[in-house]
């Protein structure tokens, strides 16, 4: 008998199988290697020294956050609450105001599409300590266009900040020795100085 096993139709249902299972073998592959960089990114988010978010642009709620951005910001960070300066207590630095939604850099940035830098920021704690924060956002981008996250960096400025009120309070010691001496040098007698002291 020299029929072959297989008709035209089991040839094509084998072929069309095969065809198949080459199309799973390639997602299974492609999902491993997104699953790599997912978990690669998440490393390196981890590693930075400042806080990192990324929030939805259209509820702002966290969609990831490393762990340095809730230590920064005092607190746990979910995806259930959308990120306010009302649900973070940010504040204008040096104020007790609460910062202005629309100000803030991550709003600009999701309401703009461009990136808003460099604004410095108080978050005041839920022990009742306040940190200073220097505050970035730009928004990420698909390929389209659109804006499908925000991403907001947060570095702490708190030492920073207490060197240059240390600085601003050595200036005016050093003007006032200045002054002072810049008197005793102007004065005719000793009596001068005391007067204009």
């Amino acid at each position: 008998d020299d029929k072959p096993d297989l008709c035209d139709s089991d040839i094509e249902l084998v072929r069309t199988l095969a065809a198949q299972v080459a199309v799973a073998v390639e997602n299974r592959r492609l999902f491993a290697e997104a699953q790599n960089e997912r978990t690669t990114l998440f490393k390196i988010l981890e590693t930075l020294p400042a806080g990192v978010l990324v929030l939805d642009p259209n509820t702002f709620r966290p969609i990831q956050a490393n762990r340095q951005a809730e230590q920064l910001l005092g607190r746990a960070v979910t995806g259930e609450e959308a990120f306010s300066p009302e649900a973070f207590n940010i504040r204008r630095s040096g104020t007790d105001d609460l910062y202005p939604e629309g100000e803030l850099p991550i709003f600009q940035a999701a309401r703009s599409g461009s990136q808003a830098m460099g604004d410095d920021v108080s978050v005041v704690r839920e022990d009742g300590r306040s940190i200073d924060l220097l505050l970035n956002a730009d928004p990420i981008r698909d390929a389209r266009g659109n804006v499908t996250a925000v991403v907001p960096a947060f570095a702490d400025i708190t030492a920073l900040r207490g060197l240059e009120k240390s600085l601003q309070s050595s200036l005016r010691e050093t003007i006032t020795l200045y002054e002072t001496t810049r008197a005793f040098t102007e004065a005719e007698e000793s009596d001068d100085v005391l007067d204009q002291a």
